[in-house]
């Protein structure tokens, strides 16, 4: 038995000697390290889909710097909703959302171009507005 002491805690080595067979395996005894602090992101933003063109369902990403009322919607090409995907209160962080190319009674859409409009507003702070073309081909 072999003790070694590392920045991840004490690690335990063990050899066994079984003729032809030697197994060695090792025992970590980890240290608590302090509370992992990551910051929050620098804007906010709305990626491109992916994949796009998509079928059957395609991936939105997007990042609030601050907790935000967020809504999430995909449009037409005139501009009216056809599904609400995010309708909720989210902090700080980066999100994504699968959509499945159905309208909001859960019905598959046409192939064609569509539009993904994020909103979110901040409780303090500028309202944030991006709006991006998808195409869901079949």
């Amino acid at each position: 038995t072999d003790v070694k002491n590392s920045p991840l805690g004490d690690i335990t080595l063990f050899e066994e000697d079984h003729g032809d067979i030697e197994i060695v395996y090792a025992a970590v005894k980890a240290q608590k390290s302090g509370p992992v602090v990551t910051a929050a992101p620098a804007s906010v933003s709305l990626e491109q889909n992916y994949p796009n063109p998509f079928n059957p369902s395609t991936s939105i990403s997007y990042t609030l710097t601050d907790e935000s009322t967020v809504t999430l919607r995909v449009l037409d090409m005139l501009g009216r909703e056809v599904s609400t995907l995010v309708n909720e209160t989210q902090a700080a962080g980066s999100y994504s959302v699968v959509w499945e190319g159905t309208d909001a009674s859960g019905q598959l859409l046409p192939s064609g171009t569509y539009l993904y409009r994020l909103d979110a507003v901040p409780a303090n702070g500028d309202a944030f507005t991006s709006t991006k073309k998808m195409t869901l081909s079949k």
